[in-house]
């Protein structure tokens, strides 16, 4: 029964350490999959403020009549930048990264930055487009490139400027994640380290007191039998000393005895012997002849 209770509170006690430690694992690796995701915000909000700085630099390039490169090369710059600043800013203000094909929802101060920097990156897109529409023409209208280049330039610094605050907060947060980790981290070891103290305390220890219980137990068993073991030989020795001494004394009796004796006499003798326990005597009978 003692023995069927320790091992219900030995498997409980393990039970619950791997629970704590496959808890353990499960925020470690789902933390390690948000940290990825983190990463990725900073990086697309880094590389959106350098893509509307180059954004800029390629519509002043395009309009300018002194351009070292070709107006097409340009352009076709202004294109890719343009598509990849489109598509980061979706990506950023919905948390879906095509790259990662993984879904990470923004927090509140994210979602209302994204919202203040909306008219911005909008009316950057759309005087871009028209810049690219404009250039493209036979003969452009100076006019609409100015006045695009103009909108790119005032809009710009402001996007900029909201950029830098959204970064920070995806930076803010991501720090957030870790610290919030940290403190799991050492509340479960904690908690397992207190387990591991009532294991000790209520199972090994009482398990360790039983056994030694038992060894001395034991060890009292083997000594009462070493005794018993030896009275027993001390016994039979001095039975056996009795029953040669009864023989001796039978035979010389026979053999001194008269001839006219009687003929067909019995003699009984008896022995006594001690038991082992050293309280209950037994007794040996001797039949001798004479």
């Amino acid at each position: 029964m003692i023995t069927r209770r320790f091992t219900r509170r030995y498997i409980l006690a393990l039970a619950l350490v791997a629970g704590l430690t496959i808890v353990g694992q499960v925020l470690v690796q789902r933390q390690l999959q948000n940290q990825t995701g983190d990463s990725y915000l900073v990086n697309y909000a880094g590389q959106q403020r350098y893509q509307s700085q180059q954004i800029a630099k390629d519509a002043l390039l395009l309009t300018y009549p002194g351009r070292m490169l070709p107006k097409r090369t340009v352009q076709n710059d202004l294109r890719r930048v343009l598509s990849r600043w489109e598509r980061y800013h979706v990506e950023l203000k919905t948390g879906r990264l095509t790259d990662l094909a993984t879904t990470i929802p923004n927090s509140a101060p994210i979602r209302a930055l994204f919202d203040q920097l909306e008219p911005d990156f909008r009316a950057i897109s759309q005087a871009t487009h028209e810049l690219l529409g404009e250039t493209a023409r036979s003969v452009p209208s100076l006019e609409a490139e100015y006045r695009n280049v103009q909108k790119i330039l005032s809009h710009n610094m402001l996007f900029l400027t909201t950029m830098d605050a959204i970064v920070r907060q995806y930076e803010r947060e991501a720090e957030a994640k870790v610290q919030r980790l940290h403190e799991i981290e050492q509340m479960l070891m904690v908690i397992t380290l207190f387990v591991l103290l009532l294991e000790a305390l209520f199972i090994f220890h009482p398990a360790v007191q039983m056994l030694r219980e038992t060894v001395r137990q034991l060890t009292n068993s083997e000594y009462q039998t070493r005794l018993i073991n030896e009275d027993l030989q001390q016994s039979h020795l001095s039975l056996k000393q009795a029953q040669t001494q009864l023989m001796r004394e039978a035979i010389f009796g026979i053999s001194s005895g008269s001839m006219n004796s009687v003929s067909g006499c019995r003699r009984w003798l008896r022995v006594r012997k001690k038991s082992a326990n050293g309280f209950r005597a037994n007794s040996t009978t001797v039949l001798v002849k004479c």
